[in-house]
């Protein structure tokens, strides 16, 4: 997963993770605002996709 991550963010040119080493808490990761931006592009498209599949299930249906 981290591989795969790491090549998005070398094409896209711009870091999707803050990455915090260490200390009392351990190692942390957050998501950069250019990444939560994506997340978000791909919830919409998910959704739309999904009502695009269930509307043409109900088509043939009928």
């Amino acid at each position: 997963m981290w591989g795969r991550l790491k090549k998005i963010e070398q094409r896209i040119e711009k870091p999707l993770l803050i990455r915090r080493k260490g200390g009392a808490s351990g190692d942390k990761s957050v998501l950069t605002p250019d990444a939560k931006i994506m997340v978000e592009q791909f919830r919409k498209f998910k959704l739309r996709v999904e009502d695009l599949l269930y509307d043409e299930q109900d088509r043939k249906a009928d």
